[in-house]
């Protein structure tokens, strides 16, 4: 393996020279660039990675946890988190980072001898979705920003306002002249961990409409297909949600956690002969943007890579200057069809 010694050796220059320029740095010449640059391409000269992290006593690595296991909804198409992973990226990325995405199953069965937990692996983390209590409270990691998560305080935390998501979502109910709603959310059995947004968004819409919804969770939502009991469960609760929406009229409206949930809830109902906006009303609290969508469902507005952004911009300054930086927490909506 090549070094930079052996490069300004046979470009006749000092090793500090060679290592500027493999920097970028400023002060020397182009042809002299072009030079050093061929010479390493003809060394086949790679940076060693082990030892500058010795030299400056950082990684280059971003560590990005997030749970996407079995007992997670959407295990294999989390679109929501890739989002935001992109935005992570794209802010890192310019700055020579390494973004390391670490897959958790499930946050109550981790082992903490893992390596992540007992090495210096990383310069910072990102812990993304709800996290239990003792994990929240451990030194694992010098330097961490909560995106979304359960855990917040008053610092390195940022999140959206779930609670004004689910006023928003009501409010578009209001204007479109519904005087009950319904609430429709996942049930993840065996998840030990609710997030934070599901109870923020019932109680927001809650608020705008004065009075407690039909409250409908949806078991099979996110469950294995192979599981024994999936179908029977689905159809349970599509006769549930079919004989709320006939009953209530065309002055019911429909809450849905999420984007996919109201995916779900639109084909049903149009499955079985209702039309949206003649016989019920239907609304998003959330939104994923890179998911293709024609049915027309009315959702909360809401830029996850922007969010993923700014979790990564707070990362950076936390690294920068080793000071906690004040929490944040973005504004979503309003509804957009």
């Amino acid at each position: 393996m090549s070094s930079l010694k052996d490069i300004a050796i046979k470009a006749g220059l000092t090793v500090s020279t060679v290592s500027d320029i493999m920097k970028n740095r400023d002060g020397y010449s182009e042809t002299t660039r072009k030079r050093v640059r061929e010479i390493a391409a003809e060394l086949n000269y790679r940076p060693n990675a082990m030892a500058r992290a010795i030299r400056q006593g950082a990684t280059g690595q971003i560590g990005v946890i997030i749970p996407n296991g079995a007992l997670v909804a959407n295990r294999f198409h989390n679109i929501m988190a890739y989002e935001m992973l992109l935005g992570i990226n794209d802010i890192f990325s310019p700055l020579q980072y390494t973004v390391t995405l670490i897959n958790v199953d499930k946050f109550s069965g981790i082992d903490y001898r893992h390596r992540i937990f007992s090495e210096h692996m990383f310069d910072g983390v990102i812990i993304v979705d709800c996290v239990p209590d003792d994990f929240a409270g451990s030194p694992f990691f010098d330097k961490v920003i909560w995106l979304e998560s359960n855990y917040f305080a008053n610092f390195n935390c940022i999140r959206r306002d779930e609670f004004n998501a689910g006023r928003h979502a009501a409010m578009y109910l209001k204007k479109m002249q519904c005087d009950r709603f319904i609430w429709c959310s996942p049930t993840e059995a065996g998840r030990r961990f609710e997030h934070y947004s599901v109870n923020e968004r019932k109680n927001g819409a809650g608020e705008v409409f004065g009075h407690e919804p039909l409250s409908l969770g949806l078991n099979w939502f996110g469950w294995n297909r192979a599981q024994s009991d999936w179908s029977e469960r689905r159809k349970r609760e599509t006769d549930a949600l079919l004989a709320a929406v006939r009953s209530g009229g065309s002055h019911t409206g429909v809450v849905a956690y999420s984007h996919f949930i109201a995916q779900w809830i639109f084909l049903t109902l149009s499955k079985n002969g209702l039309q949206m906006g003649r016989d019920f009303h239907l609304v998003s609290c959330d939104e994923v943007e890179s998911f293709w969508d024609e049915s027309g469902v009315p959702h909360v507005r809401f830029n996850r890579y922007e969010l993923g952004q700014q979790a990564a911009k707070m990362l950076s300054d936390l690294i920068g200057n080793g000071k906690n930086v004040k929490s944040e927490v973005y504004e979503a909506g309003p509804v957009e069809i």
